[in-house]
């Protein structure tokens, strides 16, 4: 078998610390947990938080086929037993070919300012039919809070995101109130370095 080529993400070393001690924070515990990644990218990250959360079983998802090729060589070069072969997803898809209501936690890492306000919001319905009731969604993301950037980098980020993506950095309130419209609740909001934040989200939970 010829393995494919196993991609990098720039953001890979710097953010996937932070984005960890989230994770133990909200799966950490020892009961087993089954966890569906959305947009997971090249696969670094999949085999980072699978390979330090030992008892999750992690499924990636990728919607590009050279991204869901990446994700498995990274899979079988580290060894990580706990990351199942990934699996093509196009989050705007509806429905998706995922099992529904069977997954006790989802994450998605830097997706949320790639796409539009469709995309995003198709992502968000999925993600609620695909937990359990009172499975968590883990957001990283940035996003602007009552009108205004957390800093000038954030503001500069947002307008390369305008002039060559779907994307920009959307507005805490109104992503809140989408995830709320497709039964998630009880909202957790998590400052990180460089103005990101962690967001955990229940499903079925005001």
């Amino acid at each position: 078998m010829v393995e494919g080529v196993r991609l990098r993400s720039p953001a890979f070393e710097r953010n996937r610390g932070p984005i960890l001690e989230v994770l133990r924070r909200v799966w950490g515990g020892e009961s087993p947990r089954r966890i569906l990644e959305i947009a997971s990218g090249p696969g670094e990250h999949a085999c980072w938080f699978a390979s330090a959360l030992p008892q999750v079983e992690w499924q990636p998802t990728e919607r590009d086929a050279p991204q869901v090729a990446s994700i498995d060589a990274w899979r079988r070069h580290l060894g990580v037993g706990n990351v199942l072969p990934a699996r093509r997803l196009d989050v705007a898809e509806e429905p998706w070919a995922v099992e529904a209501g069977v997954w006790d936690g989802a994450l998605a890492v830097n997706f949320v300012h790639m796409v539009d306000e469709a995309t995003l919001r198709a992502a968000l319905r999925g993600l609620a039919r695909a937990l359990r009731p009172g499975g968590s969604l883990v957001l990283y993301e940035c996003f602007t809070f009552e009108g205004g950037h957390l800093s000038a980098s954030n503001a500069a980020f947002d307008a390369r995101l305008r002039a060559n993506t779907p994307g920009r950095v959307y507005a805490w309130e109104e992503v809140l109130g989408w995830a709320r419209e497709v039964g998630f609740g009880c909202p957790e909001l998590i400052h990180l370095p460089s103005n990101n934040q962690g967001v955990v989200l229940r499903r079925g939970q005001a």
